[in-house]
This record gives C-alpha cells, sequence and structure tokens, in this order.
C-alpha cells in the first residue's frame, strides 16, 4: 500500500488530517505511532481555528524528522527543513490555492472526500519534495 493510500485509509478511519500524514511516515523514523498520533493531534483544522492544512502541518513535520535523519546540527538541520518546507508549501498552493484551511474548505459542504485527497495529496509532496 502507497504511504498516500495508507494516510487517506488513517483519515477514513478516524483521525485527522494533521494525525493521518504524519503517522503514514511514522515507520520511516522509527517513532510510535501512538506517539506520532499524539504529537500532531492539536494540528487538524488548521490548529482548529482555520489557519494552514493540518494535512500540510502533519507533512511539515515529517519533513522535520526527514531533515534530522540527513543532518544533526542544528544549523544545518533547519537549513535543510527550512529549503523542503518552503517547497512544499509553494507547490501545496500552487495546487490548492491557499494553505489556510478556512480557504480551503469553504464552499466545501461534504469535507471529508475533499480532505482526503489534501491527505493524499500532501504525502505525495512530501515524498516529492525530500529532504535528502
Amino acid at each position: 500500500m502507497s504511504k498516500s493510500d495508507l494516510a487517506a485509509e488513517k483519515f477514513n478511519s478516524g483521525l485527522s488530517c494533521s494525525q493521518a500524514v504524519l503517522c503514514a511516515f511514522a515507520d520511516d523514523f522509527s517513532i510510535d505511532e501512538n506517539l506520532a498520533r499524539f504529537i500532531s493531534c492539536g494540528f487538524a483544522g488548521g490548529m482548529k481555528r482555520g489557519e494552514t492544512c493540518g494535512a500540510l502541518s502533519g507533512g511539515i513535520m515529517a519533513l522535520g524528522l526527514q531533515a534530522a535523519q540527513t543532518e544533526k546540527s542544528v544549523q544545518a538541520h533547519k537549513e535543510l527543513c527550512f529549503g523542503a518546507v518552503a517547497q512544499l508549501m509553494n507547490d501545496f498552493e500552487q495546487k490548492h490555492g491557499s494553505v489556510l484551511c478556512r480557504e480551503l474548505i469553504k464552499d466545501k459542504p461534504d469535507r471529508k472526500p475533499f480532505c482526503t485527497e489534501l491527505v493524499r495529496n500532501v504525502v505525495e509532496l512530501v515524498e516529492k519534495n525530500t529532504c535528502n
């Protein structure tokens, strides 16, 4: 099963968007899936304020963990991570028109299918925009 399918399955089984994305990468970073779920919980729904898309926040967390596998010094890690995050944000915004949850879901009465596709897309973009 692809990571994007795994994330979509987790999202449709009850995890939030941020949780589904980060948990799809948990094995890659040897972190317990429960820990990933707890860490990413508060980022769903744009941090419950309609701000940055929760799926995107989950992807940003995954990139941070990915960068840590490559760079151990704080400064090198930050530079690697920030570059990958900027690319992820740009790619996402270019495809969807915004990074803000409230703008993305506006006029979407049935958000679950739409957000499922956002979850899938973020996972695919994280896999494309690696920190390696």
